[in-house]
């Protein structure tokens, strides 16, 4: 979806904005910004994945569970979390396939 951004939306929204090596750069900066929150690119989804096991791993150590206990809790806490972020920018074929192998719940 960038790319056609890149390629077409940009050029039809500001036609003469920018051209040549000024294009190229400022697309660098889009282009490494835009993939920073997503899984390649910067981790984006593996920060808020970290986060959210961090967390979970607090409220199971408050909790007074066992170490065993916290760490599967936190784990759990980290593969939901990375299963809806997944899903949430995934093609519906993909998707489907994730609801499929039971990495994300239909609810």
């Amino acid at each position: 979806m960038l790319q056609h951004v890149k390629n077409h939306l940009w050029r039809e929204l500001w036609p003469a904005m920018l051209d040549g090596a000024e294009a190229r750069q400022f697309w660098h900066v889009v282009t490494k910004q835009t993939m920073a929150m997503f899984d390649g690119g910067g981790g984006g989804m593996l920060a808020a994945a970290a986060l959210v096991e961090k967390k979970a791993t607090r409220a199971a150590r408050q909790a007074k569970k066992s170490e065993a206990e916290v760490a599967a809790a936190g784990l759990q806490a980290r593969k939901e979390t990375l299963g809806m972020l997944r899903a949430a920018t995934a093609k519906p074929c993909t998707k489907e396939h994730l609801y499929q192998v039971g990495k994300l719940s239909r609810n």
